[in-house]
């Protein structure tokens, strides 16, 4: 591995208007290849597996998420925000803190994977999950660290080596999937063991292209602090986003059987082609976003993130009224006849990903500024509101309850954003 050298970390320097839409092109490029794949991902594993045992991996997968929520507060959030403003001789120590925070998140989610899949065994026999906790666990802990590296390269400017890293993780998980879909071979374990595997190929990959790291020393508390400083809010945030979305599948769930999860999975992995931009801005938005802040002021940043919003927020608004005309056709295409029916879940999913890139905008100026406490409050709120309602909602109206319920919650964490982000302008325009 190269020894990190100050003139390779761009991230740090102001960036031409040019250089800026090349990196986007790159994050979305990439965004195109792991959404892409991921849906392919679904539809393999919906028509390999069933409705029934698709469900118990959506179910499982959900673990995954969760975890990855936690990282995405504790680590990748302050990487790609904090670490944009470092000065270059700052930079080598910061993001080696910041991998070292990564190894070590990575080990807990595999013990307390394994910890909580051999409890529900434990205590729920009759779900027959014994035989997931190794699988799960070794692919949340492949994954988050690939998630790491891919961020990290995003965040230094080297969106190449990212979009090299998730071709081997992703496409790769692909090959492998049809292979055993052609054979009519694999079940939910084995799906899991093909995504970790791939993950880690990867994470090897990335290892090659990493500067060697630099141990912080006494710089590692203050480092630590600040990334704490900032995430704390966001990791509570994570804890409250997990219930509020995923609380209403759970109740869904419960309520009319694991089939309810692959539902709910196949309509979303369909809307959830928008993943191409919303992941794509995701991995740049916020250090742009905090960059912008950084050398040109608050104008220049409120600007950018306005005409990202109108740009891409009118895309993921034809697309889905694409979806929307004919959803039961989409999903008989690709999922097979078992799901016809159930094309008014696709569109829920449309109308509540409209809101859902509102969110993201919002997000990103909020963490450019280091203000995260009103996130977590507009998480409160909504995570209150699900776990009130997700179980009444899905008895009395089923999928539909389940659905509104989800729109609902992410509408009120919208009008918190906006009251938010408009009350920061008028205070600084009163300054």
């Amino acid at each position: 591995m190269a020894t990190l050298a100050p003139e390779r970390v761009e991230v740090l320097r102001p960036e031409s208007h040019l250089s800026r839409l090349r990196r986007e092109a790159w994050a979305l490029g990439d965004q195109a290849l792991v959404s892409g794949m991921n849906f392919l991902t679904n539809v393999l594993l919906a028509r390999l597996l069933g409705m029934q045992e698709f469900g118990i991996f959506t179910l499982a997968w959900m673990a995954v998420l969760f975890f990855n929520s936690l990282q995405m507060a504790l680590v990748i959030s302050p990487m790609m925000s904090i670490g944009p403003k470092q000065e270059e001789r700052d930079a080598p120590v910061f993001f080696s803190v910041t991998l070292l925070q990564q190894v070590v998140m990575a080990c807990l989610t595999f013990v307390l994977i394994v910890l909580g899949v051999c409890a529900s065994a434990y205590f729920y026999p009759q779900w027959h999950i014994a035989s997931l906790a190794l699988p799960l666990a070794f692919v949340g802990f492949a994954w988050e660290m690939q998630e790491y590296f891919r961020r990290y390269f995003f965040t230094v400017q080297k969106a190449f080596w990212a979009f090299l890293s998730d071709g081997i993780s992703y496409a790769g998980q692909v090959a492998i999937l049809a292979v055993l879909f052609w054979k009519h071979q694999g079940d939910a374990a084995m799906a899991l063991y093909v995504i970790g595997g791939t993950s880690l190929l990867a994470v090897l990959f990335s290892l090659f292209k990493l500067p060697k790291p630099v141990w912080p020393g006494d710089k590692l508390r203050p480092i630590a602090l600040r990334n704490w400083h900032f995430a704390k809010w966001l990791a509570a945030c994570a804890l409250m986003q997990w219930s509020s979305g995923n609380f209403f599948i759970v109740a869904a769930t419960w309520v009319w059987g694991a089939a309810a999860a692959g539902i709910f999975r196949v309509a979303q992995s369909l809307i959830a082609v928008t993943h191409v931009w919303f992941q794509g801005l995701e991995n740049v938005l916020p250090a742009t976003a905090s960059r912008l802040l950084h050398f040109e002021g608050r104008k220049s940043m409120v600007r950018y993130l306005r005409g990202v919003g109108t740009f891409w927020g009118g895309v993921t608004a034809l697309f889905a009224a694409v979806v929307s005309v004919a959803p039961d056709f989409w999903l008989k295409v690709l999922y097979g006849p078992g799901y016809v029916g159930y094309g008014y879940v696709l569109r829920w999913y449309a109308v509540l990903y409209l809101i859902m890139f509102a969110n993201l905008v919002l997000r990103a100026g909020l963490r450019a500024v280091e203000r995260t406490r009103p996130i977590f409050w507009s998480y409160i709120a909504t995570t209150s509101i699900s776990l009130l309602t997700a179980v009444p909602l899905a008895r009395q109206w089923r999928l539909n309850g389940t659905m509104f319920g989800m729109l609902f919650v992410h509408v009120v964490a919208l009008g918190i954003l906006i009251y938010t982000f408009a009350q920061r302008d008028r205070e600084a325009v009163g300054a």
